[in-house]
């Protein structure tokens, strides 16, 4: 028999990297390296750690990743952070980390071999997109109480699902980002040409396209849509206000 479900919440915790003084090790001082026209970013796969993305006008935006993280950033993400972010000429971008769902072992169900489940993953998506905090220019700032939010995994509303034990087993994640009261994080140095530092993370997800066929009647199959939270995205920019 068929199972409609509306919404899974998937209970895998994945916590922020905890750091004394967030963002004290960014320095974007140091010059770039590469210059990357943003019509080619997108192809990007292997990009130094600082570097200038230059618009169609010849304006700049400049971005900084923590070298511990190359391998995770690549130049599509930092084309849609831009856009996401609406960032304008002259604002640095600094990325610090960038964290991944743990799937949570699920028992094999019953039903689990009577189908068979394939998936397909389509293009990453913003799921959420959080503010933490700004600290001004030269300053370093404490959080005055507990930063949190998570991002679960679920099914799009209607689907008709025979085995959902497999659909978990697969795709099941929760992303969730912490930071703990007294967290501190600094602001642009004092030789810096920006007065502000915003703090934000980038929560991402997946549409997966899932079909579960009847082994032994395989005319009796089923297809749906499952909402996978992918990853997220530690970062700042670095901007002129006011």
């Amino acid at each position: 028999m068929k199972k409609v479900f509306s919404l899974a919440l998937i209970a895998v915790m994945v916590l922020c990297t905890a750091v004394t003084a967030f963002g004290q090790e960014q320095d974007n001082s140091v010059a770039f390296t590469e210059k990357i026209p943003l019509k080619e970013l997108a192809y990007r796969r292997d990009l130094p750690a600082n570097f200038a993305v230059v618009n169609p006008d010849g304006t700049c935006i400049y971005v900084y990743v923590n070298k511990k993280m190359r391998k995770d950033v690549d130049g599509l993400l930092i084309k849609k952070m831009i856009s996401e972010n609406n960032l304008e000429d002259g604002c640095a971008l600094n990325i610090y980390h960038v964290g991944y769902a743990e799937n949570k072992l699920v028992e094999k169900s019953a039903a689990d071999s009577k189908y068979i489940t394939t998936f397909s993953s389509g293009a990453e998506q913003t799921a959420e997109e959080r503010f933490v905090t700004s600290v001004a220019k030269g300053s370093s700032g404490p959080l005055n109480e507990d930063w949190s939010y998570a991002v679960s995994g679920r099914l799009k509303p209607g689907a008709s699902v025979y085995d959902f034990a497999a659909v978990v087993a697969k795709l099941g994640g929760k992303l969730t980002c912490t930071y703990p009261i007294g967290k501190v994080f600094d602001g642009p140095r004092e030789t810096s040409v920006y007065n502000s530092r915003e703090y934000r993370v980038w929560f991402l997800s997946k549409t997966v396209t899932v079909t579960q066929t009847n082994r032994l009647f395989p005319m009796m199959k089923t297809t749906f849509s499952y909402e996978k939270a992918s990853r997220y995205v530690e970062y700042s920019i670095d901007r002129n206000v006011g």
